[in-house]
């Protein structure tokens, strides 16, 4: 007579439940037949455990999501569910990013988890095609920013478009990445960095007002500006260049390698034009950047300034000849005004000690190009020279 096997002692393996691969409850069973034909395989098979997960724990749907709840909701019980069991349940980190894909939720990670490398393959993919030429720090930058989405609860293909390439600016991506930057720790090199690996055009928060650039390479700018720039002049370039990653961009970007004295980087001269005109940048920040580089920006024909900013401009109109006239005074102020617009000043024009009698050759030209080209009064030439003392001529004059 064959002798029955003995009962299971309490807590041995055999005395487990058999594993279970798919959710018994009618309401669960439900949810995975009506999910959304385009979620991909895994996000399905994420949804299904974590369904399982919720009768392994005794809980179910309706218990944690309250009837009518729709897409952009974030139930409050289905968030703690999806964070505890990440945490404590070996549950996918993309438990997240599918339930909220699946459903059109909003859930939200735990700032508790800090996750070194992204888990999703749509991710991982992302990183290993990444340009060959983009820096270490920059890969360091998306790496993390992809990380923190599946934190999040969210993918890339939640944020951006099918199809967006070069010179695109998705905008739910741009909302994530500004959040992400100012609440939940993101550097602030990761809009230039997803710029400089998607071609993008992602912009900063105007809330954002950096006192720094945090790039190295703006850092070794500032490093190597020439030791007679002046403080404010300093300052200007500082700030441009915070203002540059608050942007999403960067000197590399905008300025060829190889830019020398007298070049005009188109890119430049246009961040620096929109920065003034619409970033509040500074309106001697063109001037900052042709004295510490040698460049010939140019201002916007849009902005026309009734004064100057510059305080060395400010100190020749305060010492002008009390027997000046006033139009003569108005055709200076009008014209330092105009060297502000295209980015010089009259130090970079008039050489130091220029007294009676001088005639400053790149004053004069500035001044010609300003009468032909700029619309100042073509009285402004005898100003100058009435002011000065200058011997300022017009083309006319030196050709005969």
């Amino acid at each position: 007579m064959r002798r029955q096997p003995a009962a299971p002692l309490p807590g041995s393996s055999r005395a487990r439940p058999p594993a279970r691969f798919a959710p018994a409850l009618p309401e669960h069973i439900d949810l995975l037949k009506d999910l959304p034909e385009e979620l991909n395989k895994v996000y399905r098979s994420n949804v299904k455990r974590f369904l399982l997960h919720l009768e392994e724990q005794g809980q179910s749907w309706s218990q944690l999501v309250p009837a009518g709840s729709v897409a952009g909701a974030r139930p409050a019980a289905l968030e703690q569910a999806v964070t505890e069991g990440i945490r404590h349940h070996g549950l996918q980190a993309n438990t997240r990013a599918a339930i909220n894909q699946a459903f059109g939720f909003k859930l939200q990670g735990d700032t508790r988890i800090v996750r070194l490398a992204p888990d999703l393959q749509e991710h991982k993919d992302l990183l290993k095609d990444l340009p060959e030429e983009l820096n270490q720090t920059y890969r360091s930058n998306v790496n993390r920013f992809l990380a923190h989405l599946e934190e999040q609860g969210q993918s890339w293909p939640q944020l951006v478009p099918a199809g967006s390439g070069a010179g695109a600016r998705p905008a739910a991506l741009e909302q994530a990445v500004n959040e992400g930057i100012r609440h939940h720790g993101l550097r602030a090199t990761t809009r230039t960095a997803l710029n400089q690996a998607f071609g993008f055009r992602l912009q900063g928060d105007i809330k954002e007002v950096r006192l720094a650039p945090d790039l190295q390479e703006h850092k070794d700018l500032l490093k190597d500006l020439p030791e007679e720039l002046g403080p404010t002049y300093r300052s200007n370039v500082n700030r441009f260049l915070a203002h540059l990653e608050e942007q999403g961009q960067s000197w590399s970007q905008l300025v060829a390698a190889g830019s020398s004295a007298g070049a005009r980087p188109a890119a430049l001269e246009q961040a620096v034009n929109e920065g003034i005109r619409h970033h509040g940048l500074q309106t001697s920040t063109r001037a900052a950047l042709n004295r510490a580089f040698g460049f010939k920006l140019q201002g916007d024909t849009r902005i026309v300034r009734l004064t100057p900013d510059l305080q060395e401009h400010k100190d020749l109109l305060k010492d002008l000849p009390e027997e000046l006239g006033k139009a003569y005074r108005s055709s200076v102020n009008r014209f330092l005004a105009h060297l502000e617009e295209q980015g010089q000043s009259w130090s970079q024009l008039v050489p130091a000690g220029s007294g009676e009698g001088a005639r400053p050759a790149a004053l004069e030209q500035a001044v010609n190009e300003g009468i032909r080209h700029h619309g100042l009064q073509a009285n402004t030439r005898a100003a100058l020279n009435r002011a000065f003392g200058f011997t300022l001529q017009s083309k006319a004059e030196k050709q005969g």
